[in-house]
């Protein structure tokens, strides 16, 4: 099973997962939900809060595959590779330990 199918498998087991919605729709969940309010210029405006276990750029990895090698710039101190089997091993594991949310 490919990646593609793999995540969607996740995502169905997720339940409430919002695919491809429209911009006023995110706006308007992201309100509601008060993760967010419209700024004056009409821009979504959000923020972390101070209890936030945020993520540090140092953390994240990028699969480097045949299409990244040409795209991502691998000299940034940020951009940290993983190789696919990796992610693949990651990505399996996470969803067998995956249980939806209520």
């Amino acid at each position: 099973m490919g990646f593609q199918e793999r995540l969607n498998e996740l995502l169905e087991k997720r339940g409430q997962v919002k695919r491809n919605i429209s911009r006023a729709e995110l706006i308007r969940d992201a309100v509601a939900r008060r993760e967010a309010i419209p700024s004056a210029n009409g821009a979504l405006a959000t923020w972390t809060p101070t209890d936030s276990n945020g993520r540090s750029p140092k953390d994240t990895y990028i699969v480097k595959d045949e299409e990244t090698t040409k795209t991502v710039d691998w000299d940034s101190p940020n951009n940290i590779p993983m190789d696919p089997e990796t992610f693949d091993m990651t990505l399996s594991r996470r969803s067998r330990s995956s249980t939806p949310s209520t």
